[in-house]
């Protein structure tokens, strides 16, 4: 027979929903915590029923973009820039559905203008692949925008990344949440694609509370305005804390979880 085990919302998760036994009962989570006990007459199997499990939906995830044509190729999910390692999104003008670094598809979209205007200068490394190629304004107010929905709500390090191109700078970066607004000194870029602090790319934290980012910069002492990529890098999970249980009060209590299932158990297969 099967015994279902009932467990708590958890930040790990089960791997297998069907645990063949064979002398001895054991289940674990992924982050580590685990229980277990022999029994001389034990259930063929324990059954977990993943319907007990809170699920929380709106997880951090962090996001890679890289601006520009495709032409120019993506960086490969190996390459980290400033931020994190993980797969890059490629977007050039319009709404763009985003995928996260785990390339995942989530609900959330970026939105770039001008939608026409870009620039490349090619090469043959993820560098070049991220800074070689950008978008561009170089009428008027030489000004871009690039605006976030549907991002999963919490704490992020924002990296902006400047264009390498003697011609083309971020500008001044204006960054708005609906919590904050605060600017990031232009990022003028360098035209060897070198990662460079202050030079290629800059950083600030930033706190998402409805799902929604925006960026916009204005640079009208450079030839054109533009920006090559974005990183938002999460810096919390987005799960609800859960409290600490001493090392032995969390042993005691997976143990007993495991008991009352081995009972249950048992009892289903007794004669009547």
């Amino acid at each position: 027979m099967l015994a279902s085990v009932h467990a708590p919302p958890h930040e790990g998760s089960i791997s297998d929903t069907l645990i063949p036994m064979s002398g001895a009962v054991s289940a674990s989570w992924s982050q580590g915590g685990g229980y277990s006990s022999l029994d001389p007459n034990p259930p063929t199997s324990v059954q977990i029923d993943m319907t007990s499990f809170e699920v929380y939906p709106d997880l951090m995830r962090s996001f890679n973009v890289d601006v520009g044509i495709a032409a120019a190729g993506t960086p490969s999910a190996a390459y980290g820039a400033a931020g994190a390692t993980g797969v890059w999104n490629s977007i050039l003008g319009g709404a763009s559905a985003l995928v996260d670094t785990q390339g995942r598809t989530t609900g959330a979209t970026a939105t770039l203008a001008p939608a026409t205007e870009s620039g490349w200068i090619g090469g043959p490394s993820d560098d070049f692949s991220l800074m070689g190629d950008h978008v561009q304004h170089c009428a008027l107010n030489r000004s871009w925008t690039l605006d976030f929905a549907g991002l999963p709500n919490g704490h992020y390090e924002l990296f902006v990344y400047g264009p390498a191109s003697s011609a083309v700078q971020t500008g001044d970066v204006d960054v708005t949440t609906a919590s904050s607004t605060f600017t990031i000194a232009n990022v003028a870029g360098n035209t060897s694609a070198t990662l460079v602090e202050g030079e290629s790319w800059r950083s600030a934290p930033v706190h998402v509370t409805d799902g929604t980012l925006g960026l916009f910069g204005e640079f009208a002492l450079a030839a054109c305005g533009g920006i090559a990529g974005v990183q938002l890098v999460a810096l919390d999970s987005g799960i609800p804390p859960v409290p600490a249980l001493g090392a032995t009060a969390r042993a005691l209590a997976l143990v007993a979880l495991l008991l009352v299932a081995l009972r249950g158990a048992r009892s289903a297969t007794a004669p009547t």
